[in-house]
């Protein structure tokens, strides 16, 4: 037998990762402007450091086709991401 999620779980579940989603950008874009912010020193090497991923990653729908690239993942990227879903799961 197949279990599946009721229906309000399944809302909690993606506004969950939504959210998880967005606080990793919101880390990726202040880890962007930091990097312009500072001058060049070991220290900012530090905190704009990230892992990036080069695989090729693409979504074809039947309207439109989406391909990403790169996935560069920083520090600053995951602490946003557990910031917000610590924040979530306060709120």
């Amino acid at each position: 037998m197949k279990k599946s999620l009721p229906q309000k779980e399944r809302k909690r579940l993606s506004l969950f990762l939504l959210i998880l989603f967005l606080g990793g950008v919101a880390g990726g874009i202040f880890t962007e402007i930091l990097g312009l912010v500072l001058e060049e020193s070991t220290f900012s090497k530090i905190l704009t450091w990230g892992l990036s991923l080069n695989k090729s990653l693409t979504l074809n729908l039947a309207i439109i086709s989406i391909t990403l690239s790169k996935i560069k993942i920083t520090l600053f990227s995951i602490g946003g991401m557990i910031l917000a879903g610590w924040l979530y799961l306060k709120i």
